[in-house]
C-alpha cells in the first residue's frame, strides 16, 4: 500500500469523523463541549493526588481534557482544522506497526481527563477502541459528601487489593476487606484478594443472579454485601461460617419472603450446581485441622483425585501417607491394570487413580463379607467380571467422549456396589433410570429432589409397612398417618423409620388411650411447617444434604425425627413443645 493512498485514507477518516459533529453542515460543537479539568478540580477542591501507574482505561470514561477543550468537543471530535495534520499522522501510526506511548490521564472520581494524548484519544474513538493504555494520576475531592467518602473508601480498597468493585454505601469496602483478610494462609493481601474474587465472590454473584437476586437500582457488589451481612448473622448466632451454607440459607430466606411454602425454590442447573459444590469444597478445606490439611497436601503430591475422595482418604488414613500409597494403592492399581489391560476403556478410568482405588476398596469390603479368605487379586478379578465388563459393554453403545465415559462409568460402579451391599443385583438400565442427573436447563432444586425421591420410593418399596402394622396393633390412626406421609413427602430413610416406631412405642406406653398420630405427630408437623425460622433451616439442611451427596433425599419427616432424636440424646424429656425443641436444635 503506497504512502499517498494511506494519506488519503487518513484525510477521509478525519472528514468523516468531523462530520459526526454537524447537522446539515452546521457545527453543533458548542452544545457538546468537553469537560474542562480545571473547572471540575476547582468545584471539588481536588488538589491532592496520587499516581496509579499504567492502566487500561475505558474510552467511555474519558470525558474531558486538561488543555485542549478548544480543539475538541464531546467524543473528542475535532472542532477545527488546526488539529487535522496531527490527527492524520496519529491515524496512520495507529493503523501501522508504530508503538505509540501511553496517553497521560488525570482522574477525578470515576471520570478521566486527558493531560497528554488528546489526538490519540480522538483517533481511538473514531476507530471504536473500547479502551486505551494510560498512565493515570488520581485527584481526590476535598469535599465530604457521601459520594466522596465512598470514593475514597474504594480508592483505598483498590490500592490494597487491586480489585475494582463498586459499592453504593460508604463503609461497605471495609466489610469486603475483612472478608478477604479472614481467609487463612500466608499469602499477601493481593494474592488473597485474587483468590477470594475468583473462588468466592464471583461464584456467589453468579448464583445469586441466576436466582434473580439482582437489585435494579443497586450495584453488583451490593448483592454480595447483603449476602455477607446474612453470613455474619449466622456466624454470630450459629457459629457456622461456611460460605456454601450461608448462601443456601440466604437464598431460602429471600424465597420465603416472596412465597411461604414448604417446597425448596432455589434454582439450579449443572453449572450452578458445580459452583455451589466448589464453595462447599472450599469450606471443607477451611474447616480442616492442621493434621488433616497436612495429610491432604501429602496425598495430593502423590495422587490427585476428586475432592470427595481426597477428603475421605485424608480422614480415614491413620498411617503415613506415602507408606499407605505404595503398599496399598499402588499395589491394588497395578493388579487392576494387569488384569484389565485387554479392555480399551481401562486406561481411561485408571487416570482417576484415587476414585478407582476407592471403588475397588468398597467392592473388596463387600466381597470379603460374602466370601471369606479371598485375596486382593481374586476380588479385583471378580470386580472386573461383575462391574467393569458389563458397564463397558453398556456404555459402548452410547455416543460419548472419553471424559463423559469416565464420569458415567464411576457413577454406575458406585451405584452397583451400593446396591450389591444392600442385597440387590440391579441391572444397569434400571440403575440408570433410578438416578437423575442435573441438566443444563434451569429448574428448582425441588423439581429434582421430588423426582429423585419418587425413584427412591420405587426402588425401596413400602418401607412404611412395618410402621403401619405397628399403628394398627396399637390402635392408632393409620389412615391419617398415611395422609400425613403423603403430604410431607414421607421418607426413604430407614433410620427415620426406626425413630418413628420408637416414638409410637413410647407414646402409647405412657398414654394407652390416646392417639399418637393426631395428638402428637400431626400437631408437631403443622407447627414445624408454620415456623418461618424452622422452615428456612429445614430447607437449607435439605439442600446441603444434596450437596454433601447423602444417600437419601431429606424430607420434613426426617427433619422432625432428627429433632426428636436430639431431644432424647440430650436428656431433654421435660421439653415437649416442638417450637422450643426446634430452636434449641437450630442453635445447638
Amino acid at each position: 500500500m503506497n504512502n499517498s493512498y494511506i494519506q488519503e485514507e487518513a484525510k477521509n477518516a478525519y472528514d468523516k469523523f468531523v462530520g459526526k459533529g454537524k447537522i446539515l453542515g452546521i457545527s453543533v460543537g458548542h452544545r457538546e463541549k468537553l469537560k474542562k479539568f480545571s473547572d471540575i478540580q476547582k468545584e471539588l477542591l481536588a488538589y491532592n493526588n496520587s499516581s496509579l501507574g499504567l492502566q487500561s482505561v475505558p474510552l467511555s470514561k474519558i470525558v474531558g481534557s486538561v488543555q485542549k477543550t478548544e480543539d475538541f468537543k464531546k467524543g473528542f471530535i475535532p472542532k477545527n482544522s488546526i488539529v487535522k495534520i496531527r490527527w492524520c499522522n496519529i491515524y496512520i501510526e495507529m493503523l501501522g506497526d508504530f508503538k505509540l506511548p501511553p496517553v497521560e490521564l488525570y482522574k477525578i472520581r470515576d471520570e478521566y481527563y486527558v493531560y497528554d494524548g488528546n489526538h490519540r484519544i480522538s483517533v481511538a474513538n473514531f476507530l471504536n477502541f473500547s479502551s486505551i493504555e494510560a498512565v493515570v494520576t488520581e485527584f481526590f475531592s476535598g469535599k465530604d459528601t457521601e459520594e466522596d467518602l465512598n470514593y475514597r473508601d474504594k480508592f483505598n480498597f483498590t490500592k490494597q487489593t487491586q480489585l475494582n468493585l463498586d459499592l453504593t454505601e460508604s463503609g461497605d469496602y471495609k466489610k469486603l476487606l475483612y472478608d478477604i483478610e479472614s481467609l487463612e494462609g500466608q499469602d499477601s493481601l493481593i494474592e488473597k484478594s485474587k483468590y477470594w474474587y475468583q473462588n468466592i465472590y464471583t461464584p456467589i454473584i453468579n448464583i445469586l443472579q441466576f436466582n434473580g437476586m439482582s437489585l435494579e437500582e443497586k450495584l453488583e457488589g451490593d448483592l454480595y454485601i447483603k449476602f455477607l451481612e446474612h453470613r455474619r448473622y449466622l456466624i454470630n448466632n450459629t457459629k457456622n461460617s461456611d460460605y456454601s451454607y450461608a448462601l443456601v440459607d440466604y437464598l431460602n430466606m429471600i424465597y420465603l419472603q416472596k412465597k411461604y411454602t414448604i417446597q425448596t425454590q432455589i434454582k439450579i442447573n449443572r453449572y450452578i450446581d458445580s459452583l455451589i459444590r466448589r464453595l462447599y469444597k472450599l469450606d471443607k478445606e477451611r474447616s480442616m485441622d492442621q493434621i488433616q490439611k497436612s495429610k491432604l497436601l501429602d496425598l495430593r503430591e502423590l495422587i490427585r483425585g476428586d475432592f470427595t475422595d481426597e477428603l475421605y482418604f485424608s480422614k480415614v488414613i491413620r498411617r503415613d501417607i506415602r507408606s499407605w500409597y505404595y503398599t496399598k494403592v499402588r499395589t491394588t492399581l497395578d493388579i487392576f491394570s494387569d488384569k484389565s489391560r485387554s479392555f480399551e476403556g481401562s486406561r481411561w478410568i485408571q487416570k482417576k487413580q484415587l476414585k478407582l482405588y476407592r471403588e475397588l476398596k468398597d467392592y473388596m469390603n463387600y466381597y470379603k463379607k460374602n466370601y471369606s479368605n479371598v485375596s486382593t487379586r481374586e476380588g479385583i478379578l471378580d470386580y472386573i467380571l461383575e462391574i467393569l465388563i458389563p458397564t463397558f459393554e453398556y456404555l459402548s453403545h452410547k455416543k460419548i467422549d472419553e471424559d463423559e465415559f469416565v464420569t458415567q462409568y464411576f457413577k454406575f460402579s458406585h451405584r452397583k456396589i451400593k446396591f450389591l451391599k444392600n442385597g440387590k443385583n440391579t441391572g444397569l438400565e434400571e440403575l440408570e433410570s433410578l438416578y437423575l442427573d442435573i441438566g443444563t436447563e434451569s429448574s428448582t432444586i425441588q423439581d429434582w429432589l421430588s423426582k429423585t425421591l419418587k425413584k427412591e420410593k420405587t426402588f425401596k418399596g413400602d418401607i412404611l409397612k412395618g410402621v403401619k402394622e405397628l399403628l394398627l396393633i396399637k390402635g392408632q390412626d393409620v389412615e391419617t398417618f398415611g395422609e400425613l406421609m403423603d403430604l410431607y413427602e414421607g421418607t426413604t430413610n430407614y433410620k427415620t423409620i426406626l425413630h418413628i416406631k420408637k416414638q409410637i412405642w413410647n407414646f402409647v406406653e405412657l398414654n394407652p388411650s390416646r392417639d399418637w398420630v393426631k395428638e402428637k405427630f400431626a400437631i408437631d408437623l403443622e407447627k414445624l411447617t408454620h415456623n418461618k425460622e424452622g422452615l428456612k433451616f429445614f430447607k437449607t439442611e435439605r439442600f446441603m444434604h444434596f450437596i454433601k451427596g447423602k444417600s437419601n433425599t431429606y424430607t420434613i419427616i426426617d427433619f422432625y425425627m432428627d429433632i426428636i432424636h436430639y431431644k432424647e440424646k440430650n436428656n431433654m424429656e421435660n421439653t415437649t413443645d416442638i417450637d422450643t425443641l426446634l430452636m434449641q436444635y437450630i442453635n445447638r
